[in-house]
């Protein structure tokens, strides 16, 4: 019998205060009213958002920049639940490559393979606002993991906008001139994935179309 494939769901961005905890509590309340059984973890120490309001969910937090506790994060797969999801401090990258890789933020091979043989897929649900960073940042997630065994969604955090085109000029492709950023409209509807789609199971969106 083909043993079930468990879901690895990790909520990212190089850049802070871009809506990862806010988006985290909304899958958390997807898995709940859907009746899907979730292990969630908080990899922000005790600090973070998501420990501090669902601890009545068993919320489990963990500091991943700490090296004693990093491996929780490999660790949680061995659970019976189906989905294993933590939410992510910025700039994890190169603390889920000092895991089991060189830890130089570029190599997670080692971890991916843990992964795969374990029978884990990952998804990586990148959490974006107006500014290049976590654009850019989603490049470097891609470059360093890769696709083939991993599932990427890009979430973007409308929260501050009014022009979903104009004000994600990093994300849909832009064209400089002087001092003024406009948007590429041939380039817009590359987008998939907004905050409205909190389930991250099987989407996956292209690649961004940033200019540095």
């Amino acid at each position: 019998m083909k043993q079930a494939v468990k879901r690895l769901v990790l909520i990212v961005s190089g850049k802070g205060g871009v809506g990862k905890t806010t988006f985290a509590r909304l899958l958390v309340d997807t898995y709940h009213t859907r009746k899907i059984q979730a292990s969630l973890f908080d990899a922000d120490g005790q600090v973070g958002g998501l420990a501090r309001t669902y601890q009545d969910l068993g919320v489990l937090f963990y500091d991943l920049r700490q090296e004693r506790e990093r491996d929780t994060l490999l660790n949680s797969i061995d659970t019976d639940k189906a989905v294993i999801l933590h939410d992510l401090p910025g700039g994890s990258r190169f603390e889920i490559s000092k895991i089991i890789d060189t830890g130089d933020g570029r190599s997670v091979e080692g971890f991916l393979t843990a992964l795969t043989e374990n029978h884990v897929r990952l998804t990586l649900v990148h959490l974006l606002d107006h500014e290049i960073e976590s654009a850019q940042s989603v490049g470097q997630y891609l470059e360093t993991f890769g696709t083939d065994l991993v599932d990427h969604v890009a979430v973007l955090n409308l929260r501050e906008s009014r022009d979903l085109r104009n004000d994600f000029p990093y994300w849909y492709g832009h064209e400089v001139s002087g001092n003024a950023v406009t948007v590429k409209r041939e380039s817009a509807s590359s987008l998939r994935a907004v905050w409205k789609s909190p389930c991250p199971v099987s989407t996956r969106p292209p690649a961004p179309r940033s200019t540095p």
